[in-house]
């Protein structure tokens, strides 16, 4: 928690804007128990500190802006970057 305490203004500032975000949370529709937990426990930690309850989806749309959560179904571009 520490490492996001130190960057939260500048990761939220670029996530949710006067409490409105572009951005989804995208969870594969066969993720793990452990996937599906963290996408929610994710979801809920940003609500909190921004007052925006992203989205949860588990069909990506194309030029839709994602958060993944997860490894199944992440296109091999984004993997590609990690």
């Amino acid at each position: 928690m520490v490492c996001f305490s130190l960057v939260c203004p500048t990761i939220f500032s670029q996530l949710v804007d006067q409490h409105a975000s572009n951005f989804q949370i995208f969870s594969s529709s066969t993720a793990t128990d452990t996937e599906q937990y963290a996408a929610h426990e994710l979801q809920d930690y940003i609500a909190r500190i921004t007052g925006c309850k992203l989205p949860i989806v588990y069909e990506a749309e194309t030029g839709t802006k994602l958060i993944y959560v997860g490894f199944q179904k992440v296109p091999l571009s984004v993997l590609g970057a990690i």
